[in-house]
Formats: C-alpha cells, sequence, structure tokens
C-alpha cells in the first residue's frame, strides 16, 4: 500500500502534482548544472519561465540550489576565459552603437583595474576624452557577470553622474536588444520579484540575481562624492573624476575624506582594492597631494602626447586633431589635463625648461658622498606651526652651485615637539652648519625654544633667523623675495638630484653604488617632484591658494648660500666647513615616510 492511498481522490492529485513538480525541479537543476540557460532549462523540462520565477518565489531553497548550479554552470560551460577586456570585446556593445572600440587608454584602464592587487591603491591620470567612466561602466558588468559576488562602490563627481552609470550598467545586464548572449550566456542578472528576496535593484545600487551575498551587501553601490557613504563593505571601490577645477581649494578636505570615509569601506586591512582616475587640474590638487603623501601604491599617467610629439593613442587623439585641442582649451589647460603637468606657461618665474636643465638623472637624494662632505649644508625650516605644512629643506653648496639633497614637508604639526622631532633626524643625517628658521609673531618661541639651542650645540649647527615680516628691515634678497632664487635656476646653478632609485638602467651608475641598502625604490622622485611641482607654480602674487612651503624652506637655505658667495675661496678644496662643526654619527634618512 502507498502513502497516498488513504487519501481522498483530490488530495492524491495533489500530491501527483507536487511529486511531479518536485522531479522537474530536479531535472531543471541537472540541466543548469550541465550548462545549460534559465530559459534552456525551462525549455527541456517544459515549463514556462514565469512558472520557474514561482518556483524561486516559493521555495527558498530551490531558490538558493538554482543560484549555486548558475555558478557552477557559469564557470564550467561558459567556454570565456579571457580577461574582462577580452569580455567586453566579446560582449559590450558602445553607446554610440556597434562594438566597443578599445583604445590604449581604455586598455591601461583595464590593466590597472585588473592589476591592483588585494590592500592596494592605483592612481591612474587620464586627458578628458579618454572614455574613463564607459571603460569603468563595462569593465563592472563583465566583473559582476563572471563573479556575482562581486562587491563594486562607484563613487562619481556627482549622485547624478553616478545614477547615470548605474542606469547603464543595468540596461547591459537586462536589455537583450543591446546584449543577448552575454545575458544568454551568464545571466539572467535581474529576475521578477527579486526585491523580495533581499536583492535591490534600485537607481544608485543593485544586486544581481545569481548573487548569493547577504541581504546588506549590494553588487553595485554608486555614490556621489558628497553623498554619504555608509552600509557595506567593497571588494573593489572604483573613485571616477573626485576633483573639479572648481574645487581645487578643498584639496585636503577630500584627502581626509578618503582617508576616513572612503579607504575604510574596504573589507579590511590588506583586502579590497581602490582604483581612482582623474585628470590633472592645477597645482596642489587631489592628485598631486596623493602623490606627495605616499598614498597610493601605483602611480600611472598618459598624457596627450609623448616626448617625441606623437599622440599616446591615435585612436581616441588623432594627430591632426590635437593643435585644434590645444587652440580650444589654451596652454594653461593644455599642460595640466592633457600633458599632466601644470605650469604657467611663458610667464613662469621658474620655467619648466630651466627646471629639467636642473635635474641630474645620476644624483640621488640624500646625504653626500663621503668625497664631498667638506661642503658645508644648510637646512631651511618654514614651520608652520599649529596649521598648514612644516617644511624642510637641506642644501649643500659650494662656490659655484648648490645641490638639493632633501625637500620633504608634514601636515598640521601642532607641537614645538613635533617639528624638533624632524630637526633632529635631519640634524643627523645631513649634518649642517647652519639652520635657518621662518619665524613670525607665531612662532618667535621656536628660535628661542631651549631644545633647540640643546640640539644645535650636539651637532654643531648655528641657528639663524629668517622673516618674511615686510616691518622688519632685512638683507636685500629677503626684500626682493623668493623671485631672486629664479636666477640660480636659470644659470643651472642649482643640481636637482633625479635619480630613478632601484629602477636604473644606467650600467655602472655612481649613484646606484652609493645607495644605502635601506633605500625604497623611487625614493629620490618621490621627495624631489613635490618641490619641482611647486616652483613650476610658484607666482610673484598675493593670496595664492597654491602650496608654496617647500619653496619657501628652499628660498630660506637658498638666501644663506648667496650670504656665503662673496667670501668664499675661488679654489672648491679651500671650501671647509667652519671650525666649529663637529662629525657625529648618523642614519641616512632613507624613507619617504619621514
Amino acid at each position: 500500500m502507498s502513502a497516498t492511498d488513504n487519501l481522498t481522490p483530490h488530495a492524491r492529485n495533489t500530491a501527483r502534482i507536487s511529486q511531479a513538480a518536485e522531479k522537474r525541479k530536479a531535472d531543471w537543476l541537472q540541466f543548469r548544472h550541465a550548462g545549460h540557460t534559465v530559459a534552456g532549462a525551462c525549455q527541456e523540462v517544459g515549463v514556462a519561465l514565469n512558472t520557474y520565477q514561482r518556483w524561486r518565489q516559493r521555495d527558498p531553497e530551490f531558490a538558493a540550489r538554482a543560484d549555486l548550479a548558475g555558478q557552477r554552470a557559469r564557470g564550467d560551460a561558459s567556454g570565456f576565459n579571457g580577461t574582462l577586456q577580452d569580455f567586453e570585446r566579446a560582449f559590450i556593445p558602445s553607446p554610440e552603437g556597434g562594438r566597443v572600440e578599445q583604445s590604449f587608454y581604455t586598455a591601461a584602464i583595464h590593466r590597472a583595474l585588473e592589476g591592483t592587487r588585494e590592500g592596494e591603491i592605483t592612481l591612474v591620470l587620464l586627458p578628458p576624452g579618454a572614455r574613463k567612466t564607459t571603460t569603468l561602466e563595462n569593465w563592472a558588468v563583465g566583473k559582476l557577470a563572471t563573479d556575482p559576488n562581486h562587491r563594486i562602490l562607484n563613487i562619481s563627481k556627482s549622485l547624478d553622474h553616478a545614477k547615470k552609470s548605474v542606469g547603464r550598467m543595468q540596461a547591459l545586464l537586462t536589455d537583450t536588444s543591446l546584449t543577448a548572449e552575454m545575458i544568454a550566456r551568464f545571466g539572467p542578472f535581474k529576475e521578477y520579484g527579486q526585491e523580495k528576496r533581499g536583492k535591490p535593484w534600485a537607481q544608485d545600487h543593485f544586486t544581481v540575481a545569481t548573487s548569493t551575498l547577504s541581504h546588506r551587501d549590494y553588487s553595485m553601490t554608486a555614490r556621489g562624492w558628497t553623498s554619504q557613504i555608509y552600509g557595506s563593505r567593497a571588494d573593489t571601490i572604483i573613485i571616477d573624476d573626485p576633483q573639479t577645477i572648481d574645487d581645487v581649494d578643498q584639496t585636503e578636505k577630500k584627502l581626509d575624506k578618503l582617508r576616513l570615509d572612503i579607504f575604510t569601506r574596504r573589507p579590511g586591512p590588506g583586502r579590497g582594492r581602490v582604483v581612482i582616475l582623474g585628470t590633472r587640474l592645477d597645482h596642489g590638487d587631489l592628485y598631486e597631494r596623493l602623490i606627495e603623501e605616499d598614498v597610493v601604491d601605483h602611480y600611472l599617467k598618459f598624457p596627450v602626447v609623448d616626448g617625441d610629439g606623437e599622440p599616446v593613442d591615435p585612436v581616441v587623439f588623432p594627430k591632426e586633431h590635437l593643435p585644434k585641442v590645444r587652440k580650444q582649451v589654451g596652454e594653461q589647460s593644455w599642460a595640466a589635463a592633457y600633458m599632466m603637468r601644470p605650469k604657467l606657461g611663458e610667464n613662469a618665474t621658474f620655467p619648466s625648461d630651466a627646471l629639467d636643465e636642473c635635474k641630474q638623472p645620476a644624483m640621488a637624494a640624500g646625504p653626500l658622498a663621503e668625497h664631498e662632505q667638506a661642503a658645508p649644508v644648510v637646512i631651511g625650516v618654514d614651520p608652520n606651526l599649529g596649521a598648514g605644512y612644516t617644511s624642510l629643506c637641506a642644501l649643500a653648496y659650494w662656490p659655484d652651485r648648490a645641490r638639493v639633497l632633501d625637500s620633504h614637508e608634514w601636515y598640521g604639526l601642532s607641537r614645538t615637539e613635533d617639528i624638533l622631532d624632524r630637526l633632529e633626524r635631519w640634524a643627523s643625517a645631513y649634518r649642517p652648519v647652519d639652520v635657518r628658521i621662518e619665524i613670525n609673531a607665531f612662532q618667535r618661541g621656536l628660535q628661542k625654544d631651549e631644545r633647540l639651542r640643546a640640539l644645535a650645540r650636539e651637532y654643531g649647527f648655528s641657528i639663524r633667523e629668517h622673516t618674511t615680516d615686510k616691518k622688519k628691515v632685512s638683507h636685500d634678497l629677503e626684500q626682493l623675495g623668493i623671485a631672486t632664487m629664479a636666477r640660480s635656476f636659470l644659470k643651472r646653478e642649482i643640481e636637482v638630484p633625479w635619480h630613478r632609485d632601484g629602477e636604473c638602467d644606467v650600467a655602472s651608475c655612481s649613484a646606484c653604488h652609493e645607495l644605502p641598502d635601506s633605500r625604497e625604490v623611487g625614493w629620490t622622485r618621490r621627495r624631489m617632484e613635490p618641490l619641482v611641482q611647486e616652483l613650476e607654480a610658484w607666482r610673484p602674487v598675493r593670496g595664492s591658494r597654491l602650496k608654496q612651503d617647500r619653496v619657501m624652506s628652499l628660498w630660506i637655505a637658498w638666501i644663506r648660500w648667496q650670504q656665503m658667495r662673496p667670501t668664499a675661496p675661488s679654489d672648491d678644496s679651500q671650501w671647509d666647513r667652519p671650525t666649529g662643526w663637529k662629525p657625529v654619527a648618523y642614519t641616512p634618512l632613507t624613507s619617504g615616510r619621514r
């Protein structure tokens, strides 16, 4: 006797229908495991797509098993083994119609997105029109199609811009007139009634139907720069054009937001990836600060033309169109946004070509080599106690030339002790004969600080005062200002180390031979590039919003060199340190974070 013999005819009929439905579900799962699409599996077992949707709504266990079968099917039977750049080429149409036209810039974006490892931050700078946003959208669609449990946070310059990106991604994931082959092979990405199962499909966030993430985790979350960022974590954070020319003066606030509000959205230490894509705007912009602060692990910039004047990406910028583009945007925008090198143009106080002539590729930053240690060193200090940047510059000098040994700054040092801690490390490393300090009404106490005097006695340097207070009668050079220093760069009298630490390919390079083992890759460039950028941007006007702290500390040191030159012997061999100097043990500064 079967289990249904004692049931009423109606109950027996209901049981037979239920058993048949369960068998169809089991058969459907087998076809799905074998690689069939959702629609194909429905056709094989003889049910309509609506029936499958009802199964999912009424049977959570079946829905979960169907999702798992879909993931296995994509992994085993999709037939796709390429990169997401290959995926874009194979499945995603261009917004203008036809297949996506890939170029050097789009390939660079894909490499950055795929090449950034867990826990890393990559900055990519591209000119306007390099198809940043479209490529980001295409990459995200491919990522969610091939890895539906991946979580992406996309931050754009405005919420409206973010919603437009989400709208295009949702269309690509659901509209069979656009991506029928992709949906058939990897979908479905949206199913009827999925919102009731904790898989929303909204204007600024959504979860693909094939995801098995928790209800609080979305496949894609899009936010504007000023939007509140809250909730779940993201495996990949994409930041698209976080700054505009209208808010360059908000750089420090934006940097704080990145560090406190956005970078913390990653799953945990050493996990999650961040890719920032933008366009240079001006000196002092967010991208410059990210590089200065050593925040990014990888920094890539792609100007419009290379050193030979040829277009980097002729697909996007054909050579014959470049003169017209340059004329239309103007020299200022061309230099910053298209060439990734903001400058003042022909009226620059420190012309770029003169600064380039002063760069020394065979010279590394840091303490003098043993055979040069007779040369005096002066450290210029611009304290900015309690606000802004504290900047130090070490300058070695001879009768006919000077060399920048180091330049660095720290933000928001609020105590005299903090500044003196840095100065002591520099005194130990660079062994100055003079320390020249910018003094004003708020910082005058620093010069008289007893610990500073103790450091001077210990390391054998003199403390000298410098002021930019116009009420003080001072040396002519100080009255004339920073512009007087330009003549030393124009005459090529100042050497700026420009060695590629750890990446030099010059055979028998003396700088490489003298580098300490603890020297970080690229340290010289990281120390010198911000100084060169500030020099290029410097202008003789009041109230400039541009950062000039590094230039100020260099100028303070430069003045001491100029004061010493009239009494200098003509023979370098007679140029020696004052008799009061005494050598001390020191540890060379090798870390970009000191």
